[in-house]
């Protein structure tokens, strides 16, 4: 498929200031006998909706990782990732203006057409 890449998360080495790659696919795993099929983290029946919400709700890695200690940071920022490239694939492309409505109907059809 063009234009498909493997799912990756970039992170920097605090020690060296090099990237290296964490694959956020070894790491979340869907078993129609776990969870219901919902993403969990390998070897873990934590699911990636309960680790959105604990972030979207404000807790920090830390917080998270003191709620699952079986959970490492590069367990979460996987799940970051999975949501990040879930997000870009579902959503459609925008439109794009050749060039500015000029009239008051052209702004109302615009307006309605999203």
């Amino acid at each position: 498929m063009a234009g498909w890449r493997e799912p990756t998360l970039l992170k920097r080495n605090r020690t060296g200031g090099t990237f290296r790659v964490v694959n956020h696919r070894d790491r979340i795993v869907r078993d129609p006998l776990v969870c219901g099929g919902e993403p969990v983290i390998k070897g873990t029946r934590v699911t990636l909706r309960t680790l959105l919400a604990s972030l979207a709700d404000g807790d920090s890695i830390e917080d998270i990782l003191s709620d699952y200690t079986t959970l490492t940071a590069d367990d979460v920022r996987a799940v970051i990732a999975f949501a990040a490239d879930s997000v870009r694939e579902d959503l459609p492309a925008p439109k794009v203006l050749t060039s500015l409505p000029r009239s008051a109907e052209e702004r109302s059809l615009l307006a309605g057409a999203g």
